[in-house]
């Protein structure tokens, strides 16, 4: 009796133990049927976590997923969120659409906002458009400093 009792406990653990976790759309490992994140809540599984939306210079997508993931890495309750046009496009394109707190480009004779705080990070320009956005200057000091200055020289943007 005794062996039959530890056999059915150690089937339930086991049975426990396969089952995962589920979401609340009952999906397994907290993920929908889609395969992405599942919500968890009202709030989704992203409350408290700040949005930063940068517009980028095309020229740039190839090295920028690098750049955001390691600013991710160091700031986990940030997301960036980027968004790409061509340099003479960027003005237009960060007044339209949901407006943008950063703008990003190496191209020296893009347009600007005129009027907007810019710096030069090496041959990258950093434009801010939202000035309230503390993000967006975490993000600056991101790419002047550490991790963010290492993946720049890495990358032939900055020079050592």
């Amino acid at each position: 009796m005794r062996r039959l009792i530890t056999l059915l406990a150690m089937t339930a653990l086991a049975a426990g133990g396969c089952a995962g976790t589920a979401s609340p759309d009952g999906a397994p490992d907290g993920r929908n049927e889609n395969g992405a994140p599942a919500a968890s809540g009202p709030a989704g599984p992203q409350a408290g976590l700040t949005v930063l939306r940068v517009l980028a210079d095309e020229s740039l997508e190839q090295i920028f997923p690098e750049i955001e993931q390691g600013f991710e890495v160091l700031n986990p309750n940030i997301e960036v969120l980027p968004a790409y046009a061509k340099g003479p496009d960027l003005t237009r394109t960060a007044a339209s659409g949901e407006k943008p707190a950063l703008l990003v480009t190496d191209d020296p004779i893009a347009p600007l906002a005129a009027g907007r705080t810019s710096e030069k990070i090496g041959r990258l320009i950093v434009v801010t458009l939202d000035e309230a956005d503390g993000a967006a200057a975490t993000f600056t000091d991101f790419l002047r400093e550490g991790d963010g200055k290492r993946i720049l020289i890495d990358s032939g943007l900055l020079r050592p």
